[in-house]
């Protein structure tokens, strides 16, 4: 079963078939699912497809590779027979290495007098006042942390206050909802200038997230293929994700049950965000947190699991 390839192409309308995915190595028992309006799939081996409101397929090749089965024919491009695919040749690096060192930097300041000092003058101007505050981090000539002083913002949103070598900020959220579509772009935009730059969100009910960059390019890629969407003129709403992302958080949310916590981590991993969401555990470290997409339940709607670094 490790040795099973898969090969998908996509007719929509009266498009040429166009492929979209190949050489995909199907390990473990999962299946590999893509999410696209139409396609056929062919497999070196037996396939199993499962249709899930006609815009993903989950597909699951039984066979070996050397069981080909297609011609290449089908694909353009090339005669009949052809070799069979090799697998991925740049295979996704491991999301928890990948964030190990910033994990460990956001827990280092996390851990600091300053930090914690801050952190609870917000949460008493949230009780006091009620919507958002935010601090600024910063370091002085000889390097030591500087803060700012706590600006209170509206209802949803709040301005990061300007210090000398701004490096990290901290915001409170009035509901106990994880970083929006807004953190994270307005993350992007002051890490452009600094990849260590670090952002931390504490919610009413004790919890604090940040947000850390593993590739800035790959953020800043993002923020062109995807850009925000902005509020409505006249509100003090954040800008949004644009309607291709926002549709699939919320039949995330509302048709598989999924958290915001999990849709989250589970889109800037699909998009390929250069940003990992972490939370802060019960030893008081920061950890990325993961999510993948299960099997179908028994109704064939996808469901979502948890994948977290320890």
């Amino acid at each position: 079963m490790d040795k099973s390839f898969i090969r998908v192409k996509r007719v929509r309308n009266d498009e040429e078939p166009k492929v979209i995915a190949e050489n995909k190595s199907v390990q473990r028992s999962s299946c590999s699912t893509f999410s696209f309006t139409e396609y056929s799939v062919y497999c070196w081996g037996d396939v199993e497809c499962v249709t899930y409101s006609h815009t993903s397929y989950y597909i699951f090749c039984t066979g070996d590779r050397n069981e080909e089965k297609i011609d290449d024919g089908d694909w353009g491009g090339g005669g009949g027979g052809g070799d069979a695919p090799s697998p991925d040749p740049d295979p996704q690096p491991d999301p928890c290495a990948e964030a190990k060192d910033a994990s460990e930097n956001a827990t280092a300041l996390s851990k600091t007098t300053k930090f914690n000092t801050k952190l609870n003058e917000i949460r008493n101007a949230y009780n006091q006042f009620g919507g958002e505050h935010s601090v600024a981090f910063g370091k002085d000539a000889s390097g030591n942390i500087i803060t700012s002083n706590i600006v209170q913002g509206g209802d949803n949103s709040a301005t990061v206050p300007t210090i000398q070598n701004r490096f990290a900020d901290l915001h409170n959220h009035p509901t106990n909802i994880p970083p929006s579509s807004g953190d994270i772009y307005g993350f992007i935009d002051l890490a452009k200038n600094n990849p260590d730059y670090q952002r931390f969100i504490t919610l009413p009910n004790g919890t604090v997230y940040a947000l850390v960059i593993t590739n800035l390019q790959k953020a800043i890629d993002f923020n062109l293929e995807y850009p925000r969407v902005p509020a409505p003129e006249g509100t003090t709403f954040e800008p949004d994700f644009p309607e291709i992302i926002d549709n699939e958080i919320r039949q995330m949310v509302q048709e598989s049950n999924a958290s915001k916590e999990i849709s989250i981590s589970y889109i800037l991993e699909k998009y390929n965000c250069g940003i990992a969401l972490l939370k802060e555990n019960s030893e008081g470290k920061f950890k990325r947190q993961n999510a993948k997409e299960g099997p179908p339940n028994q109704y064939g709607i996808k469901t979502f699991q948890k994948n977290d670094c320890l």
